[in-house]
């Protein structure tokens, strides 16, 4: 672990050096872009949360009725086929938009627990060039 953060610090310390006394207002400016990064991601993930509510609890409902009017109109009747189909396809709508959810609102967390880690993790990369491989 020590030798994680040397091998960090050392390579932070030209960026710092070429800064001068910007470098710490630059952290100060990356620290915060973190956390904004986290409440943003929180939003986004209680939004699809709310999206994912309303798949469950309107969606369904609805679906079965218009399917149930559609089918009332054929010379044959088949509700229980188009009611399954619309429960199955409102389900996955939710079960992805809860699973996208829960991870926006997990890695955002992560951002507002600790913005100083990842603004440390995001200087390193701009020096280290680690987004050009």
């Amino acid at each position: 672990m020590d030798n994680t953060i040397h091998t960090v610090v050392e390579a932070l310390k030209p960026f710092a050096n070429k800064l001068g006394q910007g470098a710490e207002a630059l952290y100060r400016i990356y620290v915060k872009q973190q956390f904004a990064v986290g409440v943003a991601e929180i939003l986004w993930g209680l939004f699809l949360i709310v999206i994912a509510l309303v798949l469950g609890t309107k969606l369904a409902p609805w679906l079965h009725k218009r399917i149930r009017e559609e089918n009332e109109k054929k010379s044959y009747y088949s509700d229980t086929e188009a009611y399954w189909m619309g429960v199955m396809f409102t389900w996955a709508g939710v079960l992805t938009a809860s699973v996208v959810a829960m991870s926006l609102v997990t890695n955002g967390a992560q951002h507002l627990v600790n913005p100083q880690y990842y603004a440390i993790k995001d200087l390193t990369c701009q020096v280290t060039n680690c987004n050009s491989r």
